[in-house]
């Protein structure tokens, strides 16, 4: 919807965390004195200290707060509904019937922004992967702004906007379920089983990832891991029937083999798939090398804490996903990784291939003696999802017996721990110098934690904390 269609309309912006608060911030801009609905779950005594200054400073405001805040939608003509939050299906419906918009902070911003957009998805890999096209972008002199889930909501960046910027556009599946509006450019990274609790199904989650493509003007662009048989299917499906042009990406092709400065064959990909992009924009190769040079693993993403005690340390917590774990263990096998830290929300996610990863019998190449497959000797699993994973490797231990064929290496240790002082002390106690120690979750982190990042920043602090006693 274009700004000015919200002129004297009843608004309700439903869910009032970030990006709630930045679609009032832009309708005020436009619209300081309407009335505008504030709908969200919370009372305003659970609000914290932000969102209750912006509330009471805003005297035309009609609040909707606790555990009734869904009955007021009937009462609005366009709702602004925050991307993570699900409504109930036969309140969608009604919505649909009464014929009451709904629409979201990033179909907004589509829909007013005058540069281009790339857009960015996949189940991992798409943080990397925007952040390494923002930073070829920038370092080849484009006007270049990175939005969605890695910064800021849409938009607040809209007072940058231009038609000589390129928006580089992290979007989840949430975001990417309601999306309306026209894209110029998207891509793909990965597809695996993901936020089925929020979705319902596998087929409905790949059904919004997908939104992407559909909604590609004529003449769009979609670059994707050709890995993924699945998407491939899809876009080629599409590609056939209407406009747009598609380009499959697999590994880094040979005049950036040398440029490897993420670990992990997951990481090559998303190196192939922002170079991909980077080309398609007329982006020359002198300055890809130069960007990618100097670009630097993300936090919270295969992040190398430090050495202490002699033991290196890891943080992967953004693997959250028993697929991204996996590439998590392949890429610090010559690491010498012994100790893996699993478990959190348990999504009922299969972690069968896990286990076989974990359990895999160690073996000497060869060729020159290094080993094929790195030994987990102790995984310490958190609730709930870790006691998952536990049952699964013990249940592979009797299927296959305490030692595998071909190796001379017993199963792994399992240690049950319940937070993470538990987890710190498990790993110094189990780990040697000269071995490494990764958490990669293969899970979410909401049954203990607001999100990922503050599960990722009390494992760093405890780490060093412990690693200097």
């Amino acid at each position: 919807m274009k700004i000015l269609e919200f002129k004297d309309k009843k608004i309700l912006i439903l869910g009032f965390g970030r990006e709630g608060q930045s679609s009032l911030r832009y309708l005020r801009k436009y619209y300081p004195k309407q009335t505008i609905g504030v709908a969200d779950q919370n009372s305003l005594a659970e609000f914290g200290p932000t969102e209750r200054t912006v509330i009471k400073k805003d005297k035309n405001l009609e609040l909707h707060l606790g555990k009734n805040y869904l009955n007021s939608l009937g009462q609005f003509e366009i709702i602004i509904k925050t991307a993570g939050l699900k409504l109930p299906d036969h309140l969608a419906r009604k919505l649909g019937r009464q014929r009451i918009a709904v629409t979201t902070n990033l179909n907004i911003f589509l829909a007013n922004k005058k540069g281009r957009v790339v857009a960015v998805t996949g189940t991992k890999g798409k943080s990397t992967t925007a952040s390494l096209i923002y930073e070829i972008l920038k370092k080849a002199g484009k006007k270049t702004v990175l939005v969605g889930n890695i910064g800021k909501p849409f938009l607040d960046y809209i007072n940058q906007n231009s038609k000589q910027t390129i928006f580089v556009a992290e979007l989840s599946s949430y975001q990417l379920d309601t999306l309306n509006q026209p894209l110029d450019l998207a891509v793909i990274t990965s597809f695996y089983p993901e936020h089925l609790n929020y979705h319902g199904n596998l087929n409905n989650y790949f059904q919004a990832k997908m939104n992407i493509v559909r909604n590609l003007k004529a003449g769009g662009v979609v670059v994707y891991n050709r890995k993924f048989k699945r998407v491939n299917n899809f876009i080629k499906k599409q590609a056939a029937s209407r406009r747009i042009k598609a380009i499959g990406y697999s590994k880094l092709t040979a005049e950036f083999s040398e440029q490897r400065i993420l670990l992990g064959e997951h990481n090559q990909e998303n190196m192939a798939g922002a170079i991909a992009v980077a080309k398609l924009l007329k982006i020359n190769d002198a300055e890809i090398k130069k960007a990618l040079a100097k670009f630097r693993p993300l936090e919270h993403r295969l992040e190398l804490v430090g050495k202490f005690r002699g033991i290196t340390f890891y943080n992967d917590v953004l693997s959250t996903t028993p697929e991204s774990t996996i590439e998590a263990i392949k890429s610090l096998r010559d690491k010498n990784l012994q100790t893996l830290i699993v478990g959190g929300f348990d999504r009922g996610l299969n972690y069968q291939n896990l286990a076989r990863e974990i359990t895999r019998p160690q073996r000497l190449a060869a060729s020159d003696g290094r080993r094929e497959n790195s030994k987990i000797r102790t995984v310490i699993c958190w609730p709930h999802a870790g006691e998952t994973i536990a049952k699964e490797i013990e249940r592979r231990q009797r299927r296959l017996g305490n030692i595998s064929m071909g190796s001379l290496t017993p199963s792994p240790r399992i240690v049950r721990v319940k937070n993470m002082a538990e987890t710190i002390k498990a790993a110094y106690k189990y780990t040697k110098s000269g071995e490494a120690v990764v958490l990669s979750p293969a899970a979410s982190s909401y049954d203990f934690y607001t999100d990922y990042r503050e599960k990722g920043a009390e494992y760093k602090k405890l780490v060093i904390n412990q690693g200097k006693g």
